[in-house]
């Protein structure tokens, strides 16, 4: 069995008929061979072939895990030489075990390195999202801040460009299922020291 990286042009990847099957394959983990996804007949007339068993490879065992709704995934591709054996249904289970444990430690992996987060807010959008944490409505933000009641509906727009959302109920839903994470911490302590000061 060969674990090397070949890079594939561009064109070949696109055309690459296993690619293809994938791409039409419903669920979040699906794990095959080449067999299994694409005829010998339409793989061995392939451009995909051609560059492979230039490097020697024929067989494939494919993994593929969407890590977010976006498109993102996580592949892993096992290759074996033209006259080694396919591979076997139990080789197939334990690549598809393999990767459903490890799926959903590179799906939080590249979420949080990847969605917007507080950090890169001015202190002003910080104060404004730790008001609309709070339940304020932006005419309580603009007196509690000190805005004119404008600047504070540009400051919250902002916020629903930043967090790519489109209302308020999707930013709340967004914020929190964060707030337990360390960079949500300081909006989250702007929260809860708002909310001691009107007690």
């Amino acid at each position: 069995m060969q674990c090397r990286v070949f890079p594939q042009p561009a064109r070949a990847f696109l055309t690459d008929p296993i690619f293809g099957a994938f791409q039409r394959m419903p669920g979040q983990l699906i794990t095959l061979t080449r067999r299994a996804l694409v005829s010998d007949a339409v793989w061995y007339r392939s451009h995909s072939y051609e560059y492979r068993r230039l490097t020697g490879g024929d067989h494939q065992l494919t993994s593929v895990y969407q890590v977010s709704e976006d498109g993102g995934s996580s592949v892993i591709a096992l290759h074996r030489a033209v006259r080694e054996r396919d591979f076997s249904p139990r080789e197939v289970q334990l690549l598809n075990f393999f990767h459903g444990e490890l799926g959903p430690l590179i799906r939080r992996a590249l979420v949080s390195a990847t969605e917007p987060s507080p950090e890169k807010l001015s202190p002003r959008l910080r104060q404004t999202l730790a008001c609309l944490v709070e339940g304020d409505s932006e005419k309580q933000m603009a007196a509690r801040l000190s805005l004119s009641h404008d600047t504070t509906h540009q400051y919250v727009t902002a916020l629903y460009r930043h967090f790519r959302v489109a209302s308020r109920a999707q930013l709340m839903a967004h914020v929190i299922k964060r707030l337990a994470r360390r960079e949500w911490k300081e909006v989250r302590l702007a929260a809860e020291s708002g909310s001691d000061d009107e007690g």
